[in-house]
Protein backbone atom coordinates (compact mmCIF):
# COMPACT_ATOMS: atom_id res chain seq x y z
CA UNK A 1 0.00 0.00 0.00
CA UNK A 2 1.84 2.73 -1.53
CA UNK A 3 0.61 6.27 -2.38
CA UNK A 4 3.56 8.19 -1.28
CA UNK A 5 4.79 8.88 -4.79
CA UNK A 6 2.88 12.10 -5.19
CA UNK A 7 4.34 13.81 -2.90
CA UNK A 8 8.19 14.41 -4.75
CA UNK A 9 5.99 14.93 -8.19
CA UNK A 10 6.26 18.81 -7.18
CA UNK A 11 9.21 18.96 -5.27
CA UNK A 12 10.96 21.64 -7.88
CA UNK A 13 8.40 23.14 -8.76
CA UNK A 14 7.14 26.83 -8.45
CA UNK A 15 4.11 28.28 -7.21
CA UNK A 16 2.98 25.72 -5.50
CA UNK A 17 0.70 25.45 -2.93
CA UNK A 18 0.71 26.32 1.70
CA UNK A 19 -0.53 22.61 1.80
CA UNK A 20 2.03 20.78 -0.64
CA UNK A 21 4.70 22.81 0.38
CA UNK A 22 4.29 22.02 4.22
CA UNK A 23 3.75 18.65 3.04
CA UNK A 24 7.11 18.57 1.40
CA UNK A 25 8.60 19.80 4.41
CA UNK A 26 7.40 17.51 6.73
CA UNK A 27 8.35 14.26 4.63
CA UNK A 28 11.57 15.74 4.06
CA UNK A 29 11.98 15.64 7.60
CA UNK A 30 9.60 12.72 9.24
CA UNK A 31 11.12 10.20 6.87
CA UNK A 32 14.33 10.26 7.36
CA UNK A 33 14.03 10.51 11.34
CA UNK A 34 12.07 7.75 11.32
CA UNK A 35 13.83 5.84 9.26
CA UNK A 36 16.64 5.84 11.79
CA UNK A 37 14.39 6.01 15.02
CA UNK A 38 13.39 2.78 13.29
CA UNK A 39 16.37 0.91 12.51
CA UNK A 40 18.11 2.14 15.67
CA UNK A 41 15.71 0.10 17.71
CA UNK A 42 14.60 -2.42 15.27
CA UNK A 43 18.66 -3.44 15.65
CA UNK A 44 18.66 -3.31 19.57
CA UNK A 45 15.33 -5.30 19.52
CA UNK A 46 16.97 -8.07 17.38
CA UNK A 47 20.30 -7.76 19.11
CA UNK A 48 18.52 -8.22 22.46
CA UNK A 49 16.04 -11.08 21.40
CA UNK A 50 19.53 -12.64 20.29
CA UNK A 51 20.83 -12.61 23.25
CA UNK A 52 18.01 -14.13 25.69
CA UNK A 53 19.38 -17.80 26.68
CA UNK A 54 15.66 -18.74 27.06
CA UNK A 55 12.90 -17.23 24.08
CA UNK A 56 9.64 -17.81 24.60
CA UNK A 57 6.76 -17.68 21.98
CA UNK A 58 6.16 -14.10 23.05
CA UNK A 59 9.73 -13.02 21.83
CA UNK A 60 10.26 -15.23 18.90
CA UNK A 61 7.07 -13.28 17.41
CA UNK A 62 8.90 -10.17 18.65
CA UNK A 63 12.34 -11.31 16.33
CA UNK A 64 10.42 -12.30 13.33
CA UNK A 65 8.27 -9.01 14.07
CA UNK A 66 11.09 -6.66 14.40
CA UNK A 67 13.24 -8.08 11.38
CA UNK A 68 10.27 -7.60 9.42
CA UNK A 69 9.80 -3.89 10.26
CA UNK A 70 13.33 -3.41 9.43
CA UNK A 71 12.91 -4.76 6.43
CA UNK A 72 9.70 -2.93 5.49
CA UNK A 73 10.94 -0.24 6.60
CA UNK A 74 14.18 0.34 4.30
CA UNK A 75 11.77 -0.94 1.02
CA UNK A 76 9.11 1.50 1.66
CA UNK A 77 11.49 4.57 2.02
CA UNK A 78 13.66 3.24 -0.83
CA UNK A 79 10.49 3.13 -3.05
CA UNK A 80 9.51 6.55 -2.19
CA UNK A 81 13.06 8.09 -2.63
CA UNK A 82 13.84 6.77 -6.03
CA UNK A 83 13.71 8.87 -8.91
CA UNK A 84 11.41 9.30 -11.90
CA UNK A 85 11.34 5.93 -13.86
CA UNK A 86 13.51 2.79 -12.73
CA UNK A 87 13.71 -0.58 -14.41
CA UNK A 88 10.31 -2.30 -14.44
CA UNK A 89 11.68 -5.60 -12.49
CA UNK A 90 13.26 -3.66 -9.75
CA UNK A 91 9.74 -1.58 -9.83
CA UNK A 92 7.50 -4.98 -9.93
CA UNK A 93 10.08 -6.83 -6.69
CA UNK A 94 9.57 -3.51 -4.87
CA UNK A 95 5.96 -2.90 -5.04
CA UNK A 96 5.80 -7.41 -3.89
CA UNK A 97 8.24 -6.50 -0.75
CA UNK A 98 6.46 -3.85 -0.01
CA UNK A 99 2.97 -5.08 0.28
CA UNK A 100 3.98 -8.45 1.71
CA UNK A 101 6.49 -6.74 4.71
CA UNK A 102 3.59 -4.49 5.15
CA UNK A 103 1.17 -7.55 5.37
CA UNK A 104 3.50 -9.72 7.08
CA UNK A 105 3.71 -7.17 10.35
CA UNK A 106 0.38 -6.59 10.49
CA UNK A 107 -0.49 -10.31 10.61
CA UNK A 108 2.54 -10.91 12.99
CA UNK A 109 0.97 -8.77 15.69
CA UNK A 110 -2.51 -10.34 15.17
CA UNK A 111 -1.09 -13.67 15.05
CA UNK A 112 0.52 -12.82 19.13
CA UNK A 113 -2.87 -11.97 20.10
CA UNK A 114 -4.64 -14.81 18.93
CA UNK A 115 -2.31 -17.17 20.67
CA UNK A 116 -1.85 -15.02 23.90
CA UNK A 117 -5.92 -14.94 24.11
CA UNK A 118 -6.14 -18.50 23.32
CA UNK A 119 -3.65 -19.43 25.98
CA UNK A 120 -4.89 -17.46 28.39
CA UNK A 121 -8.61 -18.85 27.92
CA UNK A 122 -6.76 -22.78 28.43
CA UNK A 123 -3.83 -22.60 29.77
CA UNK A 124 -3.80 -26.62 29.61
CA UNK A 125 -3.07 -26.41 26.33
CA UNK A 126 0.36 -25.67 26.38
CA UNK A 127 0.77 -28.90 28.73
CA UNK A 128 0.38 -30.67 25.33
CA UNK A 129 1.57 -28.22 22.75
CA UNK A 130 5.44 -27.48 21.99
CA UNK A 131 4.73 -23.68 21.51
CA UNK A 132 7.88 -23.09 20.37
CA UNK A 133 7.22 -24.99 17.33
CA UNK A 134 3.97 -23.60 17.01
CA UNK A 135 5.01 -20.42 16.88
CA UNK A 136 7.63 -21.26 14.55
CA UNK A 137 5.13 -22.58 12.07
CA UNK A 138 2.75 -20.64 12.44
CA UNK A 139 5.91 -17.92 11.60
CA UNK A 140 6.95 -20.09 8.24
CA UNK A 141 3.29 -20.08 7.02
CA UNK A 142 2.48 -16.19 7.17
CA UNK A 143 5.57 -15.67 5.64
CA UNK A 144 5.27 -18.38 2.71
CA UNK A 145 1.25 -17.42 2.44
CA UNK A 146 1.35 -13.39 1.89
CA UNK A 147 4.59 -13.17 0.17
CA UNK A 148 2.83 -15.66 -2.46
CA UNK A 149 -0.69 -13.71 -1.90
CA UNK A 150 1.17 -10.76 -3.13
CA UNK A 151 2.90 -12.49 -6.37
CA UNK A 152 0.64 -10.55 -8.81
CA UNK A 153 2.92 -7.72 -8.23
CA UNK A 154 5.34 -9.21 -10.20
CA UNK A 155 3.38 -9.29 -13.51
CA UNK A 156 1.77 -7.21 -15.64
CA UNK A 157 -1.87 -6.81 -14.80
CA UNK A 158 -3.66 -5.54 -18.36
CA UNK A 159 -4.72 -1.94 -18.05
CA UNK A 160 -2.15 -0.75 -15.93
CA UNK A 161 0.48 0.50 -17.93
CA UNK A 162 2.65 2.55 -15.40
CA UNK A 163 6.15 1.63 -15.00
CA UNK A 164 6.58 3.82 -12.10
CA UNK A 165 7.45 2.55 -8.31
CA UNK A 166 4.42 4.77 -7.07
CA UNK A 167 0.85 4.73 -6.45
CA UNK A 168 -0.92 5.03 -10.08
CA UNK A 169 -3.16 8.08 -10.38
CA UNK A 170 -5.00 6.21 -12.87
CA UNK A 171 -6.67 3.80 -10.31
CA UNK A 172 -10.26 3.95 -12.26
CA UNK A 173 -8.98 2.89 -15.16
CA UNK A 174 -6.61 -0.22 -14.71
CA UNK A 175 -8.02 -3.55 -12.47
CA UNK A 176 -5.23 -2.93 -9.57
CA UNK A 177 -8.64 -1.16 -8.56
CA UNK A 178 -10.23 -4.80 -7.37
CA UNK A 179 -6.97 -6.05 -6.49
CA UNK A 180 -6.29 -2.81 -4.08
CA UNK A 181 -9.76 -3.59 -1.95
CA UNK A 182 -8.08 -7.04 -1.48
CA UNK A 183 -5.15 -5.44 -0.39
CA UNK A 184 -6.73 -3.27 2.04
CA UNK A 185 -8.75 -6.22 3.78
CA UNK A 186 -5.98 -8.19 4.31
CA UNK A 187 -3.61 -5.17 4.83
CA UNK A 188 -5.86 -3.89 7.56
CA UNK A 189 -9.48 -4.24 7.79
CA UNK A 190 -9.44 -8.35 8.75
CA UNK A 191 -6.16 -8.00 11.08
CA UNK A 192 -7.62 -5.20 12.48
CA UNK A 193 -10.94 -7.37 13.41
CA UNK A 194 -9.16 -9.85 14.48
CA UNK A 195 -6.55 -7.64 17.14
CA UNK A 196 -9.78 -5.91 18.87
CA UNK A 197 -11.90 -9.11 19.14
CA UNK A 198 -8.35 -10.33 20.70
CA UNK A 199 -7.83 -7.52 23.12
CA UNK A 200 -11.50 -7.84 24.37
CA UNK A 201 -10.45 -11.55 25.19
CA UNK A 202 -6.94 -10.49 26.69
CA UNK A 203 -8.68 -7.78 28.71
CA UNK A 204 -11.25 -9.91 30.37
CA UNK A 205 -8.88 -12.61 31.32
CA UNK A 206 -6.25 -9.96 32.76
CA UNK A 207 -9.46 -8.94 34.87
CA UNK A 208 -10.09 -12.76 35.39
CA UNK A 209 -6.78 -13.42 37.13
CA UNK A 210 -6.74 -10.21 39.10
CA UNK A 211 -9.78 -11.42 40.35
CA UNK A 212 -8.72 -14.76 41.14
CA UNK A 213 -5.27 -12.81 42.84
CA UNK A 214 -7.31 -10.99 44.91
CA UNK A 215 -9.46 -14.07 46.31
CA UNK A 216 -8.59 -14.17 50.50
CA UNK A 217 -9.58 -18.04 50.47
CA UNK A 218 -9.75 -20.57 47.83
CA UNK A 219 -11.53 -24.11 47.99
CA UNK A 220 -9.15 -26.81 49.42
CA UNK A 221 -11.37 -29.35 47.24
CA UNK A 222 -9.25 -27.73 44.50
CA UNK A 223 -7.73 -30.95 41.95
CA UNK A 224 -4.06 -31.62 41.85
CA UNK A 225 -3.65 -32.25 38.14
CA UNK A 226 -3.02 -35.67 36.95
CA UNK A 227 0.37 -36.78 36.89
CA UNK A 228 2.85 -36.01 33.02
CA UNK A 229 4.29 -39.32 32.72
CA UNK A 230 1.98 -42.36 33.43
CA UNK A 231 5.04 -43.94 35.30
CA UNK A 232 4.49 -41.58 37.98
CA UNK A 233 0.61 -42.44 38.61
CA UNK A 234 2.64 -45.07 40.68
CA UNK A 235 3.18 -43.31 43.54
CA UNK A 236 0.15 -42.49 46.19
CA UNK A 237 -0.74 -39.25 47.58
CA UNK A 238 0.92 -40.15 50.65
CA UNK A 239 4.19 -40.27 49.10
CA UNK A 240 4.12 -37.20 47.56
CA UNK A 241 2.77 -34.89 49.96
CA UNK A 242 -0.15 -33.58 48.40
CA UNK A 243 -2.37 -35.82 49.90
CA UNK A 244 -5.63 -33.97 51.07
CA UNK A 245 -4.60 -33.41 54.24
CA UNK A 246 -1.63 -31.18 53.47
CA UNK A 247 -3.12 -29.01 50.91
CA UNK A 248 -1.94 -25.84 52.47
CA UNK A 249 1.35 -24.29 51.82
CA UNK A 250 3.02 -20.84 52.48
CA UNK A 251 3.72 -19.70 49.40
CA UNK A 252 5.84 -16.68 48.41
CA UNK A 253 5.68 -15.21 44.85
CA UNK A 254 8.24 -12.82 43.62
CA UNK A 255 10.43 -11.75 40.77
CA UNK A 256 13.83 -13.08 39.96
CA UNK A 257 17.09 -11.01 39.44
CA UNK A 258 19.46 -10.94 36.09
CA UNK A 259 21.76 -12.51 38.36
CA UNK A 260 20.00 -15.26 39.48
CA UNK A 261 19.35 -16.01 35.72
CA UNK A 262 22.71 -15.95 35.10
CA UNK A 263 23.27 -18.99 37.94
CA UNK A 264 21.37 -21.13 36.09
CA UNK A 265 22.29 -20.24 32.64
CA UNK A 266 24.88 -23.43 32.28
CA UNK A 267 21.49 -25.49 33.02
CA UNK A 268 20.19 -27.84 30.64
CA UNK A 269 18.09 -26.21 28.10
CA UNK A 270 14.48 -27.85 28.25
CA UNK A 271 11.55 -27.90 25.37
CA UNK A 272 9.02 -25.99 25.06
CA UNK A 273 6.43 -28.21 26.79
CA UNK A 274 8.08 -27.68 29.71
CA UNK A 275 8.55 -25.05 32.48
CA UNK A 276 12.27 -24.38 33.35
CA UNK A 277 11.95 -25.64 36.73
CA UNK A 278 14.94 -25.49 40.04
CA UNK A 279 15.08 -26.62 43.63
CA UNK A 280 17.40 -25.52 45.81
CA UNK A 281 18.11 -24.96 49.89
CA UNK A 282 15.15 -22.97 50.60
CA UNK A 283 13.01 -25.29 48.32
CA UNK A 284 12.48 -22.13 46.32
CA UNK A 285 11.01 -22.90 42.74
CA UNK A 286 12.68 -20.74 39.67
CA UNK A 287 10.42 -21.32 36.65
CA UNK A 288 10.12 -19.83 32.90
CA UNK A 289 6.92 -19.38 31.58
CA UNK A 290 7.27 -20.82 28.37
CA UNK A 291 4.55 -18.96 26.73
CA UNK A 292 5.25 -15.28 27.62
CA UNK A 293 9.23 -16.42 29.13
CA UNK A 294 8.60 -14.34 32.56
CA UNK A 295 10.67 -15.20 35.55
CA UNK A 296 9.02 -16.04 38.98
CA UNK A 297 9.75 -17.63 42.04
CA UNK A 298 7.76 -19.61 44.72
CA UNK A 299 9.07 -20.71 48.15
CA UNK A 300 6.87 -23.24 49.34
CA UNK A 301 6.89 -23.69 53.53
CA UNK A 302 6.27 -26.90 55.98
CA UNK A 303 4.10 -24.08 57.94
CA UNK A 304 7.11 -22.12 59.27
CA UNK A 305 7.29 -18.35 58.30
CA UNK A 306 9.39 -18.29 54.94
CA UNK A 307 9.98 -14.38 53.92
CA UNK A 308 12.99 -13.09 52.85
CA UNK A 309 14.09 -9.98 54.05
CA UNK A 310 14.70 -8.51 50.95
CA UNK A 311 13.15 -9.76 47.97
CA UNK A 312 13.45 -8.40 44.92
CA UNK A 313 10.97 -7.29 42.56
CA UNK A 314 7.21 -6.93 43.96
CA UNK A 315 6.37 -9.19 46.14
CA UNK A 316 2.60 -10.91 47.14
CA UNK A 317 1.49 -11.02 50.17
CA UNK A 318 2.50 -14.14 52.86
CA UNK A 319 -0.19 -16.41 53.73
CA UNK A 320 -1.43 -20.26 54.02
CA UNK A 321 -1.99 -20.94 50.53
CA UNK A 322 -3.94 -23.54 48.94
CA UNK A 323 -2.67 -25.08 45.44
CA UNK A 324 -5.97 -22.60 43.63
CA UNK A 325 -4.39 -19.93 45.32
CA UNK A 326 -1.24 -20.79 44.22
CA UNK A 327 -2.10 -20.91 40.45
CA UNK A 328 -3.67 -17.33 40.82
CA UNK A 329 -0.35 -16.58 42.26
CA UNK A 330 1.65 -17.87 39.52
CA UNK A 331 -0.34 -16.39 36.78
CA UNK A 332 0.21 -12.35 38.18
CA UNK A 333 3.50 -13.13 36.80
CA UNK A 334 2.08 -13.70 33.44
CA UNK A 335 -0.14 -10.54 32.54
CA UNK A 336 3.42 -8.32 32.32
CA UNK A 337 3.78 -9.61 28.91
CA UNK A 338 0.12 -9.15 28.32
CA UNK A 339 0.36 -6.10 28.87
CA UNK A 340 2.97 -5.26 26.37
CA UNK A 341 1.04 -7.11 23.80
CA UNK A 342 -1.52 -4.54 24.30
CA UNK A 343 0.78 -1.69 24.29
CA UNK A 344 1.76 -2.97 20.54
CA UNK A 345 -2.05 -3.36 19.45
CA UNK A 346 -3.39 -0.28 21.20
CA UNK A 347 -0.36 1.27 19.12
CA UNK A 348 -1.28 -0.53 15.78
CA UNK A 349 -5.02 0.88 16.38
CA UNK A 350 -3.93 4.32 17.08
CA UNK A 351 -1.54 4.70 14.11
CA UNK A 352 -2.48 2.81 10.75
CA UNK A 353 -6.38 3.32 10.48
CA UNK A 354 -5.75 6.58 9.12
CA UNK A 355 -3.65 5.51 6.08
CA UNK A 356 -6.54 3.02 5.88
CA UNK A 357 -9.12 5.82 5.59
CA UNK A 358 -7.35 7.56 3.28
CA UNK A 359 -6.56 5.14 0.73
CA UNK A 360 -10.02 4.42 1.25
CA UNK A 361 -11.45 7.51 0.32
CA UNK A 362 -9.16 7.76 -2.79
CA UNK A 363 -10.65 4.39 -4.02
CA UNK A 364 -13.98 6.08 -4.03
CA UNK A 365 -13.29 9.24 -5.55
CA UNK A 366 -9.31 9.64 -7.71
CA UNK A 367 -10.17 12.88 -8.15
CA UNK A 368 -9.20 13.58 -4.68
CA UNK A 369 -5.72 12.36 -4.93
CA UNK A 370 -4.77 15.51 -7.22
CA UNK A 371 -6.04 17.96 -4.68
CA UNK A 372 -3.37 19.95 -2.60
CA UNK A 373 -4.64 19.31 0.91
CA UNK A 374 -5.09 15.63 0.30
CA UNK A 375 -1.19 15.34 0.41
CA UNK A 376 -0.70 16.87 3.49
CA UNK A 377 -3.48 14.55 5.35
CA UNK A 378 -1.72 12.03 3.29
CA UNK A 379 1.64 12.50 4.34
CA UNK A 380 0.70 12.91 8.04
CA UNK A 381 -1.00 9.63 7.45
CA UNK A 382 1.98 7.66 5.80
CA UNK A 383 3.98 8.95 8.47
CA UNK A 384 1.94 7.29 11.14
CA UNK A 385 1.86 4.27 9.27
CA UNK A 386 5.71 4.19 9.44
CA UNK A 387 6.01 5.12 12.99
CA UNK A 388 4.42 1.74 13.64
CA UNK A 389 7.27 -0.05 11.98
CA UNK A 390 9.48 2.07 13.68
CA UNK A 391 8.59 2.48 17.36
CA UNK A 392 7.57 -0.84 18.64
CA UNK A 393 11.27 -1.44 20.46
CA UNK A 394 10.92 1.95 22.44
CA UNK A 395 7.31 0.76 23.43
CA UNK A 396 8.73 -2.83 24.57
CA UNK A 397 11.25 -0.86 26.42
CA UNK A 398 8.96 1.54 28.34
CA UNK A 399 5.91 -1.70 28.96
CA UNK A 400 8.20 -4.89 29.44
CA UNK A 401 11.32 -5.83 31.56
CA UNK A 402 12.79 -7.47 28.85
CA UNK A 403 15.01 -4.89 26.89
CA UNK A 404 15.46 -3.23 29.86
CA UNK A 405 17.51 -6.35 31.55
CA UNK A 406 19.52 -7.21 28.25
CA UNK A 407 20.28 -3.25 28.18
CA UNK A 408 21.79 -3.51 32.18
CA UNK A 409 23.76 -6.74 30.94
CA UNK A 410 25.09 -4.69 28.21
CA UNK A 411 26.22 -1.51 30.48
CA UNK A 412 27.32 -3.49 32.62
CA UNK A 413 24.79 -2.16 35.58
CA UNK A 414 24.97 -4.00 38.72
CA UNK A 415 22.14 -5.05 40.68
CA UNK A 416 21.79 -5.33 44.35
CA UNK A 417 22.49 -8.93 45.60
CA UNK A 418 19.71 -10.77 47.15
CA UNK A 419 19.31 -11.51 50.50
CA UNK A 420 19.05 -15.20 50.04
CA UNK A 421 22.05 -17.35 50.06
CA UNK A 422 23.09 -18.24 46.14
CA UNK A 423 24.25 -21.32 44.48
CA UNK A 424 26.82 -22.21 42.49
CA UNK A 425 25.39 -24.25 39.81
CA UNK A 426 29.28 -25.59 38.68
CA UNK A 427 29.81 -27.25 42.13
CA UNK A 428 26.57 -27.84 43.75
CA UNK A 429 24.13 -29.57 41.02
CA UNK A 430 24.00 -32.67 39.06
CA UNK A 431 21.66 -32.87 35.81
CA UNK A 432 18.33 -35.64 36.59
CA UNK A 433 15.87 -36.48 34.03
CA UNK A 434 13.31 -37.12 35.65
CA UNK A 435 9.67 -36.87 34.12
CA UNK A 436 9.66 -34.02 32.37
CA UNK A 437 13.31 -33.42 32.99
CA UNK A 438 13.76 -31.28 36.27
CA UNK A 439 17.08 -30.26 37.69
CA UNK A 440 17.76 -30.51 41.18
CA UNK A 441 20.77 -29.66 43.01
CA UNK A 442 22.65 -32.58 43.98
CA UNK A 443 23.28 -32.40 47.94
CA UNK A 444 19.71 -30.94 48.43
CA UNK A 445 17.57 -33.71 46.64
CA UNK A 446 17.72 -35.94 50.00
CA UNK A 447 14.50 -37.72 49.61
CA UNK A 448 12.50 -39.19 46.47
CA UNK A 449 9.41 -37.39 48.24
CA UNK A 450 11.35 -34.33 47.44
CA UNK A 451 11.29 -35.58 44.13
CA UNK A 452 7.83 -36.37 43.33
CA UNK A 453 7.00 -33.23 45.04
CA UNK A 454 8.56 -31.26 42.34
CA UNK A 455 7.47 -33.60 39.79
CA UNK A 456 3.73 -32.50 41.00
CA UNK A 457 4.59 -28.87 40.92
CA UNK A 458 6.18 -28.69 37.64
CA UNK A 459 3.10 -30.37 36.15
CA UNK A 460 0.86 -27.76 37.84
CA UNK A 461 2.82 -24.55 36.75
CA UNK A 462 2.59 -25.25 33.02
CA UNK A 463 0.75 -22.35 31.53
Amino acid sequence: MNVSANLTDDSSGNGTSRAVDSSLVLWRIGSPFLLALGTVGNTLAIYFLHRMKYPSSFHVFLMAMAVCDLLALFVEFVWTWIDAHPDTSACRVLRWCNNSLGMLSVWLLAAMVVQRALYEFWPNLSATTNIRRQTHIIIATLVIALFAANTYELVDLPGDGSTQCGWSDHMDQNNLYELTWFNLVFFSLLPTTIILVGDLFLVKAVSKNAAQVGLSSVSTSFSVPPPLEETRSQHSSVSTGFSSSATDFDVKVYEVTSAEKQAYDSYERYGCRCCYLFADSMKRVLTVDPLSGDWFAAIRGTGKTVSPAKSTGTSTRRTTQTYGQFECMRRRACPQTTVSLMALTLMFLVLTPPLTVQTLRVERNPELGRQEEFRFYITLALLAWYANHAVKFYLMFLTGSVFKEQLKKILRVKEKKSSYRQTDPHTTMQKATIGIRITHVSSLARTQQETDECQQLSGYMLV
